[in-house]
């Protein structure tokens, strides 16, 4: 999962994150982790559980910001 990687090591700023940066990748992530018919059944569970904590954590962020930004 060199994606993950890489979104982290955007993300992880020393003392803030950049909110211009936040949007794109909840946006590419969401994306990125559908489900395909080629995925094995390990694949498809974390990419489902992990698209539902992402979810979660979507759901309280001011996506309002995020978007002006």
């Amino acid at each position: 999962m060199c994606l993950l990687v890489y979104v982290t090591e955007i993300l992880g700023g020393e003392q803030y994150v950049a909110c211009s940066v936040v949007l794109p990748a909840l946006c590419h992530l969401f994306r990125v982790m559908e489900p395909s018919d080629d995925d094995p059944v390990y694949v498809v569970r974390f990419k489902t559980v992990f698209t539902t904590d992402l979810t979660k954590r979507k759901d309280t962020t001011n996506l309002t910001w995020l978007k002006i930004s």
